[in-house]
């Protein structure tokens, strides 16, 4: 399946969420564990997230519902580290796992794609 074989209404989401992705490297990147608050501090792009991983696991395609699972476990998993940092707990487990999401919504942004 090629990119240009995907529903419109798919591509026209993906480039909604294209600048989001940019902005959760950023918060990722340059602050601290702890103090990512994405949802808190960017509740319009959180929104917009969750519903187009929802739009796109509703999805009749296989692929694409695969890239809206793996985005609905992006936000959640940041929030894992933000309260593990919090609570005092050790922090390189969620950490990890924030980055396997991230490999696994690569991998299932890249079979889409194909």
């Amino acid at each position: 399946m090629s990119k240009s074989k995907l529903p419109d209404s798919v591509l026209a989401d993906m480039e909604r969420v294209t600048p989001i992705i940019r902005l959760i490297e950023s918060v990722l990147t340059h602050k601290r564990p702890g103090s990512y608050d994405f949802a808190d501090s960017f509740p319009e792009q959180a929104a917009i997230w969750n519903e187009v991983a929802a739009k796109f696991e509703a999805s009749d395609m296989v692929r694409v519902q695969a890239m809206g699972f793996r985005m609905r476990k992006l936000l959640p998993a940041i929030d894992d580290v933000d309260e593990a940092v919090r609570a005092g707990k050790g922090v390189v487990g969620p950490a990890m796992a924030v980055y396997k999401v991230l490999e696994l919504l690569v991998r299932a942004i890249e079979r889409t794609a194909i």
